[in-house]
């Protein structure tokens, strides 16, 4: 666990293989977080400080798991959390993400007790009841579920907690988001709460305008059963685009665990024909869909359409200069960091759009963030190569945050029109746009209205109340513009209080 002298995470894995260390991964972002906020600290003063927030263990299980060389337990991770003063759930639920999504391991349920049981849903209860519970709230309420004394929740009550649940999910950003995320993957998972959450997710599908159809079908796309797949292979092929384009995301899922039947898979494949020869205009996630089952279904994809309408960062590799630029944030924590540059490849290279999310995903919970934030949004305004500046604005809504809010606003104003998009996204989920700053001109054009409108929600932006009715918008944003009206800005988790 040392800092320069003793473990350091190796991941052994190459860099295209099908399998990655999903290990090597956590313990670097425990590792991370340790060196940044306990800068000198020896191991044994940090394992006292573990043990002290509850979770003992000696010096040498530690550094192991920050070497990836032992799998950290939750427990343990959530005490990091502790003794770093970071948000509740912050490194806990990316890390069960990842760790789920890239090598299918599930979380275990801590073994409480009965009394502990009770006591700790009566606090869950009333917070849900009081519109305060925190994502780390919601994460203790699966674990209530489950385990060898669970709570049995009425169907009725079930269906309405999920319904809020979902409802925060959708228009949370950063921890707040991944939190409830991984809660609502739980309850899917979950057989007596299962129906509770399918049933509430197509609810938003079939609503018009409803935000986050791709996080909330992403839910469904990680429960084992097939009858679930089968519902989103029938999402893939309704006439509704984002709905197509929310469920070609979340089968990248079981298509990753190879959880899929050959039958399975030939609808998928004609799925994606279909999409293409009647919507070639919106085909570009299926065909990124199509890249993930075979060689061939891209080619008779892109032949139908007469191109490839993946974005530039799906088809071509960025110039070496963006990696080179992003790696040489280690420098501000840790100059030989290894892990950091795996994590920049999965990110940055096409070859598995799951693994590129989740990497991103972690960089983004890492205390890299914002230094790699910075690094990207220079480049997209001086780098020459398109392929560069779709690359690192793809990375920006998972880095970007209010550091970088007046660059996000300059490539609104200045940018190549391709990374608008994805500025507005960022400034989405990590910075807000401020009241001052005009959305009409992004609401307005079809390349960027789906992003400013969620961009608007999310900030509360006063433009959002003029889209309801505007003439000069689409009626797709109308409509999104009515549903953030209804459902209120974005959530951000405050600390809990016991």
């Amino acid at each position: 666990m040392s800092d320069g002298h003793g473990f350091r995470p190796q991941s052994l894995t190459p860099m295209v293989a099908r399998r990655i260390d999903v290990d090597a991964w956590v313990g670097w972002l425990l590792r991370t977080h340790r060196l940044a906020a306990r800068p000198g600290v020896s191991d044994v003063a940090f394992g006292a400080q573990l043990a002290a927030a509850g979770y003992p263990a000696d010096a040498s299980f530690v550094g192991r798991c920050e070497a990836g060389q032992d799998s950290a337990p939750e427990a343990m991770i959530t005490a990091y959390e502790r003794v770093l003063g970071l948000p509740p759930g912050q490194l806990t639920s990316v890390c069960e993400g990842a760790r789920f999504a890239l090598a299918g391991q599930l979380a275990s349920p801590p073994d409480l007790t009965r009394s502990e049981v009770v006591d700790r849903l009566a606090l869950v209860d009333a917070r849900i009841e009081g519109a305060t519970a925190t994502g780390a709230d919601w994460l203790t309420l699966t674990t209530l579920a489950d385990g060898p004394h669970p709570v049995m929740l009425p169907p009725r009550l079930a269906r309405t907690w999920v319904r809020q649940l979902l409802a925060e999910t959708v228009r949370a950003a950063r921890s707040a988001r991944t939190t409830r995320i991984q809660a609502l993957c739980r309850l899917v998972r979950n057989p007596q709460t299962k129906d509770a959450v399918v049933d509430v997710v197509f609810d938003l599908v079939a609503t018009p305008g409803a935000a986050g159809m791709a996080t909330a079908l992403g839910v469904i796309g990680t429960s084992a059963d097939p009858r679930l797949i089968d519902r989103l292979i029938t999402t893939l092929e309704e006439p509704c685009a984002h709905a197509r384009r929310a469920a070609a995301h979340a089968l990248l899922t079981p298509i990753s665990q190879d959880r899929l039947t050959a039958s399975q898979r030939a609808r998928i494949g004609e799925g994606v024909l279909g999409v293409c020869r009647h919507d070639p205009q919106r085909a570009a996630t299926a065909v990124v869909l199509a890249s993930r089952l075979s060689p061939g279904l891209v080619r008779q994809a892109t032949s139908l359409l007469g191109h490839d309408p993946r974005p530039l960062h799906h088809r071509q590799q960025p110039s070496p200069e963006l990696y080179a630029r992003l790696t040489e944030a280690r420098h501000d924590l840790d100059p030989k960091d290894p892990v950091l540059a795996q994590l920049l490849h999965a990110a940055l290279v096409g070859h598995f759009p799951e693994r590129r999310h989740h990497a991103l995903q972690l960089l983004g919970a890492s205390p890299y963030r914002s230094a790699l934030a910075d690094r990207a949004t220079g480049l997209i305004a001086t780098s020459d190569d398109p392929v560069t500046r779709s690359t690192a604005a793809m990375t920006l809504p998972y880095l970007a945050g209010s550091a970088q809010q007046r660059g996000l606003l300059d490539l609104l104003s200045g940018s190549s029109p391709l990374v608008r998009p994805s500025a507005l996204q960022a400034l989405a989920h990590g910075a807000e746009i401020p009241p001052w700053f005009s959305l009409r001109p992004h609401l307005r054009d079809p390349l960027t209205q789906t992003s400013a409108v969620f961009a608007a929600g999310m900030s509360g932006h006063p433009d959002l109340a003029a889209a309801t009715d505007a003439d000069c918008v689409s009626a797709q944003v109308r409509q999104s513009a009515r549903w953030w009206m209804a459902h209120g800005t974005r959530v951000e988790d405050a600390p809990a209080t016991a």
